[in-house]
């Protein structure tokens, strides 16, 4: 086949007339979809084809619904800032953007400055950015590949990619942009994110959010993005069964990162058809915002303790924590509904109650509200991040909130960007309660008398259901306030102790501890001493590590693991701790 040959059929004029000579070599023409062996050897080439390409043009179509209005308005904005830096785990960019010496609009990349465009602006803006090229899977790769010089073009308006990113980082933190606006952004944001940073199971759980004709793309198109250790063990091979192919990534993931982090991709309700329930389902699109769980670390520096059987099951190890007494209906609209869900579900006069693990009932919804995303969670330079609000603020203005109806003149108050995220973070997801009184998020199908488990190499809370046969469903993953880092297994800090997450100067993220005085450290008060045999080392961030991981190494083996061996099934056990097989089925 002669890759080369112009293919001036399927390239517009308009675009053709900017770029003299361009050569279409898009994979729909170059690959013959129908031909499996032709797929099997010719997608793993793919990341050359990106890598080696000069420049990526995204031709969007032809002009229409205001497309000019809405590029110029994206460039005129993006030329007004540059940014510094940009840190995942702020919530704001006032501290990493600063204007650009010729900028018009001097206070324009403050996050609370408004923009005075007009609604046709803004849809205008809402309808380039919702354009279906920006979801597609193979788009994803080849930005990321072959983003340097790209270019954005409709009809014969263009901005370069870097511009149209920039604008669209800045826009996803503003406070007085349309929430349409927003989520656009916050999308389209992800799909700029270096893919460097992510994680293995990052790399797949943005895969499950893009759009891809062939369901086994959700893999093999992802192949260029990920590890080595990956992506040598998984040659495309389109003849298998759907059920396969995830199969082999889930087990790959697991073997490379050394942590069941994947496991949180699971949902009961969208399972592969006749597959087990701990295989995640990555054609289903989940909201990216399901991904705020991790944030509780709730196993530690513990590291996956895993076995598969022949009959298609799996064998974790962890703890059944506490079962779910009672659930609300799932979220199905916006801010409003998220606070009549919080109303009917505890009585008012109840919130000011004790929450097991200390504060408030109150407290506790405010915090689970925003899944623990608040300034003492969350450090930045071993300092509280300013940018979240404080749970004392938070509370104030949540309590507000819960007063308020939809007939209320004060409804404004819903308009509050944080609420609308807290309500776009629980869409389709239920409010739990757990008999030893712990509230809560479950997923869709989550019913009383399932049980929330903290399985080890596992960052976020599992919801399992019994089954009559000694085994559990996967229902899928939840948050629990006052589970952050390994509380559920090891027990509260001793007094005086509190626990943070922090980053590094490369981006890992860390846990670490805070007493009384202030003294930090990245030892767990609650372990003993490292036993002889194993050291610290320092922790260089590879592409095939977790994201929460220390990198230990015994002194007589030399055998190096990213876990801490003080959280080995055997060590807890010696503990006291009562770990279980759990077979998931």
């Amino acid at each position: 086949m002669d890759h080369s040959k112009p293919c001036r059929g399927f390239v517009p004029s308009s675009l053709r007339g900017n770029a003299p000579g361009l050569v279409d070599r898009s994979d729909q023409i170059s690959i013959n979809q129908s031909d499996i062996p032709e797929k099997n050897h010719q997608t793993p080439l793919m990341r050359q084809i990106y890598k080696l390409a000069q420049r990526a043009i995204v031709w969007l179509g032809p002009e229409g619904n205001d497309s000019q209005d809405a590029i110029n308005t994206l460039h005129y904005l993006s030329a007004q800032f540059e940014i510094v830096q940009h840190d995942i785990l702020r919530d704001s960019l006032s501290m990493v953007c600063f204007p650009t010496p010729n900028a018009s609009e001097a206070d324009w990349y403050q996050i609370n400055t408004p923009l005075l465009h007009s609604d046709r602006t803004w849809r205008s803006v809402e309808g380039l950015l919702s354009q279906s090229w920006f979801s597609r899977l193979w788009v994803w790769q080849e930005l990321q590949l072959s983003s340097r010089l790209a270019l954005v073009q409709c009809g014969s308006d263009v901005m370069d990619w870097k511009s149209l990113i920039r604008a669209v980082r800045l826009l996803k933190y503003k406070l007085h942009v349309p929430n349409y606006i927003r989520d656009r952004c916050v999308e389209l944001a992800l799909t700029a994110q270096d893919s460097s940073l992510l994680t293995t199971d990052g790399v797949l759980y943005r895969s499950q959010q893009l759009f891809s004709s062939d369901p086994r793309d959700k893999v093999y198109g992802i192949l260029g993005l990920t590890t080595p250790g990956f992506a040598c063990r998984l040659r495309p091979q389109y003849s298998l069964s759907l059920k396969e192919v995830y199969r082999q990534a889930f087990q790959t993931c697991i073997d490379v990162e050394q942590r069941l982090d994947v496991l949180s991709m699971c949902e009961l309700t969208t399972c592969v058809p006749d597959s087990p329930s701990w295989l995640p389902n990555l054609q289903v699109q989940r909201p990216s915002s399901y991904g705020w769980s991790w944030i509780q670390a709730c196993t530690g520096l513990s590291c996956a303790s895993h076995s598969f059987c022949e009959d298609a099951t799996m064998l974790v190890e962890g703890i059944q924590f506490s079962a779910i007494s009672a659930i609300s209906p799932s979220l199905r609209g916006g801010e409003e509904q998220l606070f009549t869900l919080y109303r009917g579900f505890v009585p008012d006069d109840q919130f000011d109650d004790s929450y097991v693990t200390g504060g408030s009932l109150l407290d506790a919804f405010a915090a689970t509200s925003r899944w623990g995303r608040l300034s003492e969670r969350i450090w930045t330079s071993s300092k509280p991040n300013i940018s979240s609000p404080s749970l004392e603020e938070w509370a104030l203005v949540f309590k507000k909130a819960l007063s308020l109806h939809e007939s209320s003149p004060n409804i404004g108050i819903f308009e509050n960007k944080t609420f609308h995220l807290c309500s776009k973070a629980l869409w389709r997801r239920k409010l739990i309660r757990t008999k030893d009184r712990h509230i809560g998020i479950g997923p869709p199908d989550a019913k009383i008398g399932d049980i929330v488990c903290l399985i080890l190499g596992c960052y976020t809370p599992m919801i399992l259901r019994p089954t009559d046969a000694g085994g559990f469903r996967v229902v899928g993953d939840g948050y629990l306030h006052g589970l952050n880092d390994a509380d559920g297994i090891l027990g509260s800090l001793p007094k005086g102790w509190n626990s943070v997450l922090d980053t590094d100067e490369t981006g890992v993220f860390r846990t670490i501890y805070v007493d009384q005085c202030g003294t930090i450290t990245e030892d767990d008060p609650r372990l003993p001493l490292l036993p002889s045999e194993w050291e610290r080392m320092e922790q260089t961030r590879t592409t095939e590590d977790p994201k929460f991981f220390t990198r230990y190494r015994n002194v007589a083996t030399g055998k190096i693991i990213n876990s801490d061996p003080r959280m080995f099934p055997h060590e807890l056990r010696r503990r006291g701790v009562r770990l279980e097989k759990l077979r998931l089925v």
